[in-house]
């Protein structure tokens, strides 16, 4: 599971009670491990199951500092990938290479926003879910594959703290929580002087490999009407009439 909290100027307390509830409820969905990185008035907290790929500790950060990374994700094997983690590096390694790279060669908030949009688009193939913090740009980035697969949830709490979380937390507050949109990548700056975030308007998935894996048998549903059930009927007496000898 993951957490990302951008936090106004509110007091240690409080800081701490929100914390305490989100990393109550993503800790479910990761029993291996739990681990958080404050950076500022920002705090990413990550909750890891250990599955098939080598793993690494979450939340991860890279090794110039331009991005904390917090990942939930299944990358698909297949003869169509092409490009992807390598054998000895976690998927988690890759995507924070990625979007580490794309806040690196930006030029500005919204340009790292659409840099790491291609990127993902471009190089993932599988279900996930996940929150980045850019501090060069003072930015949060989040969201879920396209087929929205992954749980993720957001709210702005009534002290101000803006929230991102893979499940809803215990704690109760009056204002409430919405899914994430999976169409596209989601982006709030931090304001100065602790004067709140702003939201940036969305980037939309740009279209990549990621659909081209998905190559399952499609059928379009029949519209119910009074004759359908006799139509079903009469196809299974046809199929069953030409396997008889």
């Amino acid at each position: 599971g993951i957490l990302a909290s951008l936090f106004p100027e509110v007091s240690a307390e409080q800081k701490a009670a929100v914390l305490a509830a989100c990393a109550g409820s993503i800790s479910r969905r990761g029993p291996d491990s739990l681990d958080a990185v404050q950076w500022g008035r920002v705090v990413i907290a990550s909750s890891v199951l250990r599955m098939r790929r080598r793993s690494c500790a979450q939340p991860a950060v890279d090794k110039d500092g331009c991005c904390v990374l917090a990942w939930n994700g299944e990358w698909y094997e297949g003869p169509s990938q092409q490009s992807g983690p390598r054998a000895d590096e976690s998927d988690t390694e890759f995507v924070l290479g990625l979007v580490a790279s794309a806040a690196d060669e930006a030029t500005s908030p919204e340009d790292a926003r659409s840099r790491i949009a291609r990127k993902l688009a471009m190089a993932v193939r599988g279900e996930y879910a996940f929150a980045a913090y850019l501090p060069t740009w003072e930015l949060l980035v989040y969201g879920r594959d396209p087929f929205g697969r992954r749980s993720l949830l957001t709210a702005t709490s009534r002290e101000g703290t803006f929230l991102v979380a893979s499940a809803k937390p215990t704690f109760q507050d009056p204002k409430p929580w919405r899914e994430v949109c999976p169409s596209g990548l989601h982006a709030v700056r931090l304001l100065p002087d602790g004067g709140g975030f702003a939201t940036l308007p969305d980037e939309d998935w740009p279209r990549g490999p990621l659909l081209d894996v998905v190559r399952w048998p499609l059928r379009v549903a029949e519209e119910e009407d009074d004759d359908a059930p006799e139509r079903r009927r009469r196809r299974r007496r046809r199929g069953e009439e030409s396997r008889s000898p």
